[in-house]
């Protein structure tokens, strides 16, 4: 199975106008997302499932991200905010093992920061990964019928533009 797990693009600070769950892309993050898609559909990536987290920044990257690219399913899976439980979102990608060829995930620091340190055993608490960064990762089952998982690429649009 491979997992994209992607970071939403740049947003707009918090501020009277804006809390944490309706801050919305900046032009920039949203630019960003756009190239993110083209990128994918480059590649011929084709996602059976999209997740993302119920905030305004997660949502409308993935709608820039996959407005051109076709997938089968979308969900929006509350425990992608930035400070749920990370054990929960590893075991619903595990679920989806059989299912699923291809998983796209949007979601919000440090939460995807401290799925990639417990995938790949690392003992800080978290990796910081800048926002419009998609990690394409391999999980597969081990000879001992384990999960493992192993880094494809990583990819830094906002690096790009």
């Amino acid at each position: 199975m491979k997992i994209f797990i992607i970071r939403h693009g740049n947003a707009s600070p918090v501020s009277e106008n804006y809390n944490e769950e309706n801050r919305p892309l900046t032009e920039k993050g949203e630019l960003e997302a756009k190239k993110l898609g083209q990128y994918y559909l480059k590649l011929g990536i084709k996602f059976d499932v999209i997740w993302s987290s119920p905030f305004v920044r997660a949502i409308q990257t993935k709608d820039n991200i996959f407005c051109s690219i076709n997938y089968i399913n979308y969900k929006v899976v509350d425990e992608l905010k930035p400070w749920e439980n990370s054990d929960y979102i590893l075991r619903l990608i595990r679920s989806e093992y059989k299912e699923t060829k291809i998983l796209g995930i949007v979601g919000h620091q440090p939460q995807i920061g401290k799925i990639l340190s417990k995938m790949f055993n690392i003992s800080k608490d978290f990796i910081d990964i800048q926002p419009s960064t998609s990690i394409e990762i391999e999980m597969f089952k081990s000879a001992e019928n384990s999960f493992q998982y192993r880094l494809i690429s990583l990819l830094a649009i906002n690096h790009i533009l």
